[in-house]
This record gives C-alpha cells, sequence and structure tokens, in this order.
C-alpha cells in the first residue's frame, strides 16, 4: 500500500457539502500517493543525492516536487530554478525556495504566453552556464509542454492560435504534444541537447500514456544520454485508491486500459465496464469537442454529467483532473448520483455547460493545487 505521512494536504478544499465520505476519502488517497512533494522524497530515499547538484523542474507538479528535493538534499543544491503554473506557489514553498536563491518563474497553462517564452530562454540560459560534468536533475510533470517554450519558426500569437485550435478541436496529448515539437527549440530533446556536456537525470511524474519520456512535456530531456525515472503515473493513483478501498473491507475492480476515446465513447465504456465491484477505478483523459459557443466546464464535468442518467439505484460516479484543473475552470471535476436531479441536463451537455450544472447540485469538486498531474481519475461506487 502507498502511505503517505506528514504530507500537508489542507489546501484540498472538496467544496461540496454532499460528497460521500467515501468518495472524498477514495480521492485523497490517489493525489496523496502521486504527490510531486511525496513522491520526490521517497525516490531520494533510495537514490540519495551526495554531491553538488543543479536543479530544474517545470510542470503542475514542479513546486511541490522541488520541495521534496530541497527538504531531503537541500544542503547539495547548487543553483535551482523553478518553473510553475500561475497560482501553484504557496506563501511556505515561496519562503523555503528563496532561501535557497531558487530562481522562480511563474508561467501560464494551458496557453502559452509571454512568461512562457521567459521560462525557455531562462532554462536555456541556465543549461549552458551549468559546468562540464557537473550534476543536473530534472523534475519533469504534466503542463511543462505550456509552461516553457523557445519558438522556431513562429512568433507567440501564432503558437496561441494554434493552442486553442488544438485544445478546442479535442486533440489529445499526445497529438497536441507532437504539433508543438514542429515549432520549438527546447522540445523534443532540444533542453536535454542544451545539457549535453553535464551528467543529467530526469524524473518524471507521468500523464502520458505508456510514461512516453518523447511525450511527457513535449519530449524536453528526450535524449539517449539522460537516465531517467518515472516516479508516478495514473496507475500508481489507481492502486492508491484500490488499496484504501480494500482496507476499509471493499471489494475493487481496476479497469487497466486507460480511456482516452471522445468522451461519449468514454462513457459508454465506463457504463459497459462497471462492475458489481463495491469500488470501480479508471482512468485516462477522454477528449471532448467543444460546439460553437460553448458554455462553461471541462471534460470531467462533462463526462459525470454524461454518467449521471447511466447509473443505477445507489451508485455514484466522481471524475476529476489530478492536478486540480478540469478545463479553463477552478475545479477538479464533479461527481454525481442515482438520487440527483436530472432536470436540465440535456441542454447542458448539448451547450458543454458542466460546472453550472454541477454548481447547482453542489456536486463539484475544488482542490485547489495538487502538487501532481497524471491525468484523469474516474471512480464508481456501489453503495448496494
Amino acid at each position: 500500500m502507498h502511505r503517505v505521512v506528514a504530507l500537508n494536504t489542507k489546501s484540498w478544499r472538496f467544496v461540496t457539502n454532499k460528497m460521500p465520505t467515501l468518495l472524498e476519502t477514495l480521492i485523497h488517497s490517489a493525489l496523496a500517493a502521486v504527490n510531486g512533494r511525496f513522491c520526490v522524497s521517497e525516490a531520494l530515499k533510495q537514490s540519495p543525492i551526495n554531491e553538488p547538484v543543479y536543479v530544474l523542474a517545470v510542470g503542475k507538479a514542479s513546486t511541490d516536487m522541488m520541495q521534496g528535493l530541497i527538504e531531503v538534499a537541500g544542503h547539495h543544491l547548487v543553483s535551482g530554478v523553478l518553473i510553475y503554473k500561475d497560482g501553484h506557489l504557496n506563501d511556505e514553498q515561496r519562503a523555503l525556495f528563496q532561501s535557497y536563491s531558487i530562481e522562480l518563474i511563474e508561467s501560464s497553462h494551458p496557453v502559452l504566453d509571454e512568461r512562457s517564452l521567459l521560462a525557455g530562454n531562462k532554462a536555456l540560459t541556465w543549461a549552458k552556464s551549468i559546468p562540464e560534468n557537473a550534476r543536473v536533475m530534472t523534475l519533469i510533470s504534466g503542463g511543462a509542454s505550456a509552461l516553457i517554450e523557445a519558438l522556431n519558426g513562429l512568433d507567440l500569437a501564432q503558437l496561441q492560435l494554434l493552442n486553442q485550435k488544438w485544445l478546442s478541436e479535442g486533440l489529445d496529448i499526445a497529438q497536441i504534444n507532437a504539433q508543438r515539437r514542429r515549432y520549438s527549440k527546447i522540445k523534443g530533446g532540444g533542453l536535454a541537447k542544451a545539457l549535453k556536456h553535464a551528467r543529467v537525470e530526469a524524473w518524471y511524474i507521468s500523464d502520458v500514456p505508456n510514461n512516453d519520456p518523447r511525450v511527457i512535456g513535449s519530449g524536453l530531456m528526450d535524449e539517449p544520454s539522460v537516465r531517467y525515472k518515472i516516479l508516478a503515473d495514473a496507475n500508481r493513483a489507481k492502486q492508491a485508491v484500490a488499496d484504501q478501498a480494500r482496507e476499509m473491507g471493499l471489494s475493487v475492480t481496476e479497469h487497466p486500459q486507460p480511456l482516452f476515446e471522445e468522451i461519449e465513447s468514454v462513457a459508454e465504456q465506463i457504463q459497459h465496464s462497471w462492475s458489481q465491484a463495491d469500488v470501480n477505478i479508471w482512468s485516462g483523459e477522454p477528449t471532448v469537442t467543444l460546439p460553437d459557443n460553448a458554455g462553461f466546464g471541462g471534460r470531467n464535468q462533462h463526462l459525470a454529467m454524461l454518467m449521471q442518467a447511466e447509473l443505477k439505484q445507489g451508485q455514484v460516479f466522481a471524475s476529476i483532473g489530478t492536478d486540480g484543473t478540469d478545463g479553463p475552470t477552478e475545479f477538479a471535476g464533479g461527481w454525481v448520483s442515482s438520487e440527483m436531479s436530472q432536470q436540465g441536463r440535456e441542454s447542458a451537455l448539448v451547450s458543454a455547460s458542466s460546472t453550472e450544472y454541477l454548481q447547482a447540485r453542489k456536486a463539484l469538486i475544488n482542490t485547489g493545487p495538487t502538487g501532481t498531474n497524471v491525468m484523469d481519475i474516474m471512480i464508481g461506487i456501489n453503495k448496494g
């Protein structure tokens, strides 16, 4: 079992006064097991740092990953750069990082802006300044693709339009990252090449299928000379949910195949695969093709709405983005039960207005930044 101790999760705000306690407990278990601070700390116990080290962290989990490294091996840090999503650095972390003279760069996600270019240029400059044969650790998590960029052949406005187009067309993360690499000096191994004179490791929290380093962060560190380690992924989060449920005496079905199809197809797959076990667990990142003049919502909230009509008596379903963000909203996802009113559901589905629909039922999940990003987790409960 993945046991997490002394992990500060006070910021995980499950904003709903109706969510079943069991569901909240299972979601908390998933997030805690893949939290960046915890995962890096645990990895350093197995692979300790015993020499001076230069560290760059980028992604939605970067602040927690850097915190985990500092707390265990900060006395070896020579220089550090932290590139993080806006709103993902708390006051405690800021004070800690400033005490180690880590350069802090707040950036943009999911659409790049000028800060993304600043971060990319800073990373390349920093990489070239590192001494020959020095030890370098890069801590990479999902979201890095938008947070850091150095453009090749496009200006920012052109790339922003392309990013918005890719997102609205429902491209999955692998397809979007493949497109991003075409226009980048830093992706597709570009950052790794800038560090070729050093001894480089890349530690990942993975938000992509098969944990492919060529895809995570659009392959920032994709070079044969780079040693890499996967610290956490969706399977680890699912396993933590299963362990917690079994510890509570519940039966569990873990569905192994991640779900990446169009969201209507994913809802059908969940419905057909839902077993009689007390707890069912899925993962993935469904794609959503938005209508013209779409309302406000996210794929996890939309999936919860889709599943609501399929629930049998006593069933509960939740879908959350493990990074604490669902689309452009401040929410991580949503949950539904067979007892909830479905009034207005069809029109909310057509207009993609899941946030308003679930908010009226106090069924939105708001965790705040979670310090991780391992795709989406879906949980189904049979109350029996």
